[in-house]
């Protein structure tokens, strides 16, 4: 079977990650990698791939590519996507899919009408725990969440730049476990941090936080409902549930997995020629969109 031909379109810190992750996959080529920056060819691990390196997305273009992923900075995504939409070329976008949700209908209806796959990275949606944790909510009606995705470094405390950057992945989450649109929404903002609280119909509350977290760290998610709690912590990679005071270690996994999985979420879709997300970024950036309303 000839091996699908893939692009990157942005090396950085996640781009180097997806570069090493789709190393994995016997199955496809990295045939070229475009960043405005040089590139360290050390971070490739290997001297002798013939990797065409590259500062012009036009170069990616002119290649017969079955793919490109883009992992460059939320505000550049849909110009990039746009241009590689327009020359025919399928899409794997890291979340945000846009900053806008016009600007996200737009790429979505662009690739419809040329046929094309369009895939955002909600990378927790393809999350083995996630899964768990989802299969443990299901048993009982009422729930209440708590979300905590902080961390000390932020690059800007723009209470919109906080939303897009760190909403879609709880917004993806919610929809997932619940299928519902949230019922009621209310946010309150403070420096560097939003602060949230959502309902689902009557039976489930959910509230969190997003943004700065002096103290470090924090990508946590919390149920709890009649005696039992699950706690899903993405940083260690664990889910436990507890019952009746005692705590069951659910599983440990290795923190690499997630990517991968989505990773071949999106190349088994180029394969099969469709794509259906766990969650649609339509549905998704919807709702980021009104709770943009609310800012």
């Amino acid at each position: 079977m000839r091996k699908l031909k893939i692009g990157i379109v942005g090396f950085g810190n996640w781009g180097k990650k997806i570069y090493q992750t789709l190393k994995s996959f016997s199955g496809c080529e990295i045939v070229a990698i475009c960043d405005k920056e040089n590139i360290n060819l050390n971070d490739l691990n290997n001297l002798n791939e013939k990797i065409i390196i590259t500062n012009d997305c036009q170069d990616l273009i002119k290649m017969k590519l079955d793919a490109v992923i883009i992992a460059t900075p939320n505000d550049t995504h849909y110009h990039i996507a746009h241009k590689f939409l327009s020359s025919g070329i399928n899409l794997f976008v890291e979340k945000p899919l846009a900053t806008s949700y016009k600007e996200v209908l737009s790429l979505i209806s662009l690739a419809k009408r040329k046929n094309l796959n369009i895939f955002t990275g909600h990378i927790l949606l393809y999350h083995p725990l996630v899964m768990q944790f989802k299969r443990y909510l299901t048993k009982e009606k009422s729930w209440e969440l708590k979300i905590l995705r902080t961390n000390n470094f932020l690059t800007t405390n723009e209470p919109k730049d906080l939303l897009y950057d760190f909403g879609p992945h709880d917004i993806g989450l919610i929809l997932f476990f619940f299928g519902e649109k949230l019922s009621k929404k209310n946010l309150e903002i403070s420096k560097g941090t939003i602060n949230f609280n959502f309902s689902v119909q009557e039976e489930i509350h959910i509230f969190g936080v997003w943004g700065k977290n002096d103290s470090g760290k924090e990508r946590k998610i919390i149920a709890k409902s009649n005696g039992k709690e699950i706690i899903f912590d993405d940083n260690l990679t664990i889910l436990k549930f507890i019952e009746n005071k005692k705590e069951k270690m659910v599983k440990r996994i290795d923190r690499r997995l997630p990517l991968y999985w989505e990773l071949k979420f999106f190349l088994d879709s180029l394969i099969n020629k469709n794509i259906k997300e766990s969650v649609s970024t339509e549905k998704i950036m919807k709702i980021i969109d009104e709770l943009e309303r609310l800012l």
